[in-house]
């Protein structure tokens, strides 16, 4: 799995992703590459992660989006918390509800409707007269 992490491979991510959820042996792996100095690494197991719906990875992806050497990874994380449906991951994610990229706002609008709870949608309708196209176009097909 060490090299799966940091691949850059298409079929050895769709492959990763497919059995990541099935074998909990390979969870076991994935703390590791949350913390190597390959940002591919990082990227993949973000993703991998949030395909295993573990919420024992929302404080770390917090202590994540709170450090300044991770930041680039922060649409990662709000896909990922999208995906992991928690009430926590609403209050982590609303926090970059008004950022100014639209392409943030646009990730933020679409981990809400991903998470689909009263309270995911409801901050979703409040970015219905955003600028961007997308985030209204997202909305109206709700």
């Amino acid at each position: 799995m060490d090299n799966h992490l940091h691949s850059n491979d298409v079929m050895v991510q769709i492959t990763m992703a497919e059995l990541v959820p099935k074998l909990p042996m390979l969870h076991l792996r994935l703390p590791e590459g949350l913390i190597s100095e390959n940002p591919v690494t990082v990227g993949n197991t973000i993703y991998y992660i949030s395909l295993t719906g573990d919420i024992a990875y929302i404080d770390v992806f917090e202590e994540m989006l709170n450090n300044e050497e991770k930041l680039r990874f922060t649409n990662s994380i709000i896909q990922a918390l999208g995906r992991i449906k928690s009430e926590k991951s609403v209050s982590l994610i609303s926090q970059f509800i008004n950022h100014e990229s639209p392409y943030r706002r646009t990730v933020v609008a679409r981990a809400l409707k991903n998470l689909n709870t009263p309270e995911s949608i409801a901050l979703l309708l409040t970015m219905k007269d955003d600028t961007d196209f997308m985030i209204r176009a997202m909305i109206y097909m709700r």
